[in-house]
């Protein structure tokens, strides 16, 4: 790897590229602004003992600067959750709002999909899909413990998902949707249900990026 950061960008930025990555990320946590704002939870998390102050870039953000917020009372109780700041950026590229429609894709582990809920204010629907169970139970027990409860999580490949759902209601349960395998069509609304915007989320990870996708219609 770097031969080929040599070979595209000199030595002299490899050499900087290198240092950087080699540096250790500040620990960040997000606040669970559905319940608390940054500066109640800054509140309480100095009063375990940890000191927060609250990013520049990302209001919900907070750097601790010691210790071990996993382990106190204010992440047990749902006010914060473990989350680096870039992977708290997706949620503000979607734009989603209350009483929104989301499909999250590729919803494991769970932490941009918490963070849409919050984004929504825990009102509308929020439709979270993975390949395997063992990763929807970690979507399913943070949303529990961040007091989420528009978050319907379920087994799925969203590909097929996305194709489906652009031909079917979405406010129809989602129960009737898995009964039917997400592949058949629905009945349209009534002409006097009010139409609500509806986005679809791709989250596509690697060891260095994440691609958000937006597909309105």
């Amino acid at each position: 790897m770097i031969k080929r950061w040599a070979e595209q960008f000199g030595l002299e930025k490899t050499r900087e590229m290198a240092l950087e990555n080699n540096k250790i990320p500040p620990q960040t946590v997000r606040v669970n602004t559905v319940q608390a704002t940054p500066e109640e939870v800054i509140e309480m998390l100095e009063s375990e003992g940890l000191e927060a102050v609250q990013s520049e870039l990302v209001p919900e953000c907070l750097i601790v600067t010691n210790g071990q917020p996993a382990k106190t009372a204010t992440f047990e109780k749902g006010f914060i959750t473990i989350q680096d700041e870039s992977s708290m950026l997706p949620a503000y590229a979607l734009q989603v709002g209350p009483e929104m429609e989301v499909l999250d894709m590729c919803a494991a582990p769970g932490g941009k999909t918490t963070h849409i809920a919050e984004k929504m204010q825990n009102k509308g629907q929020l439709f979270a899909m993975d390949l395997h169970q063992h990763k929807i139970k970690l979507i399913d027990e943070t949303a529990k413990r961040l007091g989420h409860t528009v978050i319907e999580t379920e087994v799925g490949d969203g590909k097929r998902a996305l194709n489906a759902l652009a031909l079917k209601n979405l406010t129809a349960s989602w129960s009737m949707r898995r009964a039917a395998g997400l592949a058949s069509s629905s009945e349209n609304r009534t002409s006097n249900t009010p139409k609500k915007k509806r986005i679809l989320h791709v989250s596509r990870k690697s060891n260095w990026s994440c691609w958000t996708r937006l597909r309105s219609y």
